[in-house]
């Protein structure tokens, strides 16, 4: 049931099934450490704010102090880019994101704010954060070249980052300046 134990109800019209106690663990103390439940913006006799707070047996992902992205769809995410979008605003707690091995290929952003962000690999040679933009490609939004500040395969505005046992790789070969973090 582990896999399947993660349930969000977002903008909902819950009727009186859902109390407002929360959900049941299933009779073990245990589940709770493992289950995740959470509801946001709902309405209806069963959307109780002041129980919104009981309806997590855990703190939210965002706010869990550790998160695991799996491209296989093992971790609590596929994507780093996803998990980074899963840290909260104005964070000051940190929160590691363990990445398992894998290239993921994919341009990211931590946007300022998402601070005291740990990024830790399964391994250097084989957890590959990479993309592969370069000074003179064009951005379609403005017509104009993305220039080496804007090829980074990862951009870093988060205060507190740190890395290891990963590889940040631009992968856009000879065809002009570019970075892998920035």
């Amino acid at each position: 049931w582990k896999p399947f134990a993660k349930m969000v109800l977002l903008n909902c019209e819950l009727g009186p099934v859902v109390r407002d106690r929360g959900w049941d663990h299933w009779g073990k103390e245990s589940n709770k450490q493992d289950t995740f439940f959470a509801e946001f913006k709902s309405t209806g006799v069963g959307a109780v704010p002041k129980a919104r707070g009981l309806l997590a047996t855990l703190p939210a992902l965002a706010q869990r102090q550790q998160l695991t992205v799996a491209a296989d769809g093992s971790g609590d995410f596929r994507t780093v880019q996803a998990a980074f979008d899963a840290v909260p605003a104005g964070n000051t707690t940190p929160i590691t994101i363990l990445i398992k091995k894998g290239t993921y290929k994919e341009k990211l952003t931590l946007p300022a704010g998402k601070n005291e962000v740990h990024l830790v690999g399964t391994d250097a040679a084989q957890t590959v954060l990479t993309f592969d933009d370069y000074n003179q490609r064009i951005d379609p939004g403005t017509g104009k070249n993305i220039g080496t500040s804007g090829s980074g395969s990862i951009h870093i505005y988060g205060n507190g980052f740190s890395a290891r046992n990963i590889t940040f790789e631009n992968s856009a070969g000879p065809v002009g300046q570019a970075v892998a973090a920035w």
